[in-house]
């Protein structure tokens, strides 16, 4: 009877492990994660030529941003990688019918998402640029009218709301654009002298421009967010894009991360490039550099130290950051991307154009005053003409960075108290010399004893970009400045001219940024489109309104209200 029993017993357990080794068997194969077999196959990758971002080397091997970000994650994931090679347009084509089941490098709109999945992180961000021929006349937007540029086919920097075609409708252009391939075709056509410009982004510009005979303009534009796209509405695409969004969020969060290795690798180290300027410097400054050297030692060591108890800070702010949600942290990544490129542009703009200008601007006045020798008329008429063209574009920087610095709410008014018939014979003084070469009458009259509390420097500014467009845009006759105080609360400034006037549908462009009018006597007189902007956002700044009126081919009327005393707004 034992006997019975201890073999019924060895029977059940036996089968006890066969159900049990049935049902793990069943698990993995239906019911295991999709990650470790759904994900366990080829993908699918669209390749095209646009280095750095993505290339072949010389060996074959696909390298560049893109891709060595992407094969981190699959490696980590298991996943394996099969690039398909074509044009960027075939690429796209690919990806749309869904033979293809991720593409790279590809710019976010909302023109796009209806045809793609894209992932939630970006990359990185990039902008267009306008490259022209050796020693071309092409320094400014306006001049690309009637010129024939090489763009490429389906890139966002051609047909996006922000592309070059877009711009160019929205500047009244008309410029004739010649569709290539890739970006490579675009320098070609330029060196070749087919197209007299070319719109490339910027850190193929970066890596190629020593390769063709072709020079960078001033001309950027369209900044967008580079991103992984996927077939629209596909399973696959929806379980891979919050892996991928995972492991950006992971990276970008650590700045000793692969993704930054990758990034300073194919990105900083190409783009900083040594002015022609800084030898001479160097030499001149040898012995100041030697004392300076000892000091920034000390200062270093205070500076490291600092630096890591920063970075002990920084680092208990992350962990605290990462407790809150992905969609926060995602935004906080965009903000601070954005106002870092900000930042480096503003800081690139002040430094690059503001000092050399300054000194051309010195060396000019010296020259003019004779210090190195009498000048005969025709060299005294071209250095002025120098000097009032390093003016107008000192300017048009103040006026950029001012405009930035109000959009990004960083700009602070300095109220003080002042006697506003002390800040009009001040403006008149200054604008005095441009009226008297075109023979023109100035007016003031202001009554006496206007004290206000407000920022002086702002009001003064305000006037001289208004009464200083009034006389470039007055051939004969007078400008008149009256202020008028209102309800002793508020202040009216108004300045009438009788020049060319304007006419009624271009009203509404006037205080718009960027906007110039279509007019033959106005192009006589271009500007940078700011001046006004900017004056209305100092009006609107302190709480006060702006208006013209105008009358075509007998002058117009400018006038702005502001309070008379800003502490008590």
């Amino acid at each position: 009877m034992k006997r019975i029993k201890k073999r019924r017993l060895i029977i059940f357990l036996f089968l006890l492990a066969i159900i049990t080794c049935t049902l793990i068997t069943v698990y993995f194969l239906f019911f295991a994660p999709m990650r470790i077999y759904g994900y366990n196959k080829t993908l699918d990758v669209g390749q095209y030529d646009n280095e750095p971002k993505i290339y072949e080397d010389e060996n074959g091997k696909v390298i560049g941003i893109f891709p060595e970000i992407l094969e981190y994650i699959a490696e980590k994931e298991s996943w394996k990688i099969n690039y398909v090679k074509g044009s960027w347009s075939k690429c796209l084509d690919r990806l749309e019918e869904g033979e293809n089941d991720i593409m790279v490098d590809v710019a976010f709109s909302e023109e796009r998402a209806e045809k793609y999945d894209f992932n939630n992180v970006e990359v990185f961000t990039n902008w267009g640029i306008i490259y022209v021929e050796v020693d071309s006349d092409i320094d400014g937007i306006n001049d690309l009218d009637g010129k024939k540029i090489a763009t490429m086919t389906g890139s966002i920097h051609t047909e996006g709301s922000g592309g070059i075609k877009n711009m160019s409708k929205n500047w009244g252009i008309s410029p004739t654009f010649i569709e290539v391939e890739d970006y490579k075709d675009v320098f070609e056509l330029i060196e070749d002298g087919e197209v007299d410009a070319g719109v490339v982004n910027r850190l193929f510009g970066l890596t190629h421009e020593d390769d063709y005979d072709v020079e960078k303009t001033t001309i950027i534009f369209n900044p967008m967010r580079l991103m992984f796209a996927f077939p629209k509405n596909q399973k696959l695409s929806k379980e891979i894009i919050p892996i991928i969004d995972d492991y950006l969020l992971e990276l970008k969060e650590d700045r000793n991360s692969v993704y930054y290795q990758i990034i300073d690798k194919y990105v900083y180290k190409r783009e900083f490039v040594l002015p022609t300027w800084i030898i001479p410097v160097i030499i001149s400054t040898v012995a100041l550099i030697i004392i300076l050297t000892a000091m920034s030692y000390v200062l270093k060591r205070k500076v490291n130290k600092k630096t890591a108890e920063l970075q002990k800070a920084h680092d208990n702010l992350e962990k605290k950051v990462e407790e809150r949600s992905k969609e926060l942290i995602i935004a906080n990544i965009r903000l601070k991307e954005l106002d870092r490129l900000k930042s480096m542009f503003l800081a690139n703009m002040s430094h690059e154009l503001r000092t050399p200008l300054t000194s051309i601007m010195g060396f000019t006045s010296w020259l003019l005053q004779g210090k190195e020798g009498d000048l005969n008329e025709e060299q005294h008429y071209q250095l002025d003409i120098v000097k009032k063209n390093a003016e107008n574009l000192l300017e048009l920087i103040n006026n950029l960075l001012d405009i930035s610095q109000i959009e990004a709410g960083k700009i602070t008014l300095n109220i003080e108290e002042f006697n506003i018939v002390d800040v009009v014979n001040e403006v008149g003084l200054s604008l005095l010399p441009l009226a008297q070469e075109k023979d023109l009458e100035l007016i003031y009259n202001t009554p006496k004893d206007i004290i206000m509390n407000s920022d002086r420097h702002r009001i003064r500014r305000i006037l001289i970009n208004l009464i200083g467009n009034a006389i470039k845009f007055t051939n004969s006759g007078k400008i008149r400045l009256d202020v008028k105080v209102l309800d002793e609360e508020k202040i009216k400034f108004i300045i009438s001219d009788t020049g060319i006037g304007i006419k009624d549908e271009d009203i509404n462009k006037l205080f718009k940024s960027f906007q110039q009018l279509e007019s033959k006597s106005i192009k006589d007189h271009e500007g940078s489109g700011l001046g006004l902007y900017l004056c209305k956002q100092l009006v609107d700044l302190m709480n006060g309104t702006i208006a013209v009126k105008s009358k075509l081919g007998e002058g117009s009327e400018f006038s702005f209200i502001v309070p008379i005393n800003l502490n008590e707004v």
